[in-house]
């Protein structure tokens, strides 16, 4: 009868384990589901937030307002010069209208095809951003 009460105690025990084990797991997932449901709230408290600060950022980085543009020179074609800083369809006008040869050597870095021959009168304009930055005579 002893052999009987003992297994009785060590059911009563392991069964007792297991139900702690279980009540364990049971709390746990009670304890998750309880953390999920705060970090939605607390996702759904402060989305509001980041969204407005977000907007006024993007209200603070508008685009600058567009400087007046620098009025253009004509240039003097008696003086390479006055080319530089004046966008090159008016640059290649003004050399058009003066009768001296022209041609565009370089553009936004890039050389550009060109003949070995020099002509002391022939203005060699560099170009950048639509612009002559440099000129040179030959």
């Amino acid at each position: 009868m002893a052999a009987n009460h003992w297994r009785s105690t060590e059911s009563k025990r392991v069964i007792s384990e297991q139900m702690r084990d279980d009540d364990l797991i049971s709390l746990a997932q009670c304890t998750q589901q309880r953390i999920l449901k705060l970090m939605k709230k607390a996702y759904l408290i402060a989305l509001p937030f980041v969204l407005l600060a977000c907007s006024e950022g993007a209200r603070d980085q508008s685009p600058p307002a567009p400087e007046a543009a620098a009025p253009v020179t004509l240039p003097d074609p008696a003086n390479p010069e006055s080319f530089i800083g004046v966008p090159l369809a008016l640059a290649q006008a003004a050399a058009d209208e003066a009768e001296i040869p022209h041609r565009v050597v370089e553009v936004d870095g890039e050389p550009l095809p060109r003949t070995k021959d020099h002509r002391p009168e022939r203005l060699n304009f560099t170009v950048v951003d639509g612009r002559i930055t440099a000129v040179i005579k030959g």
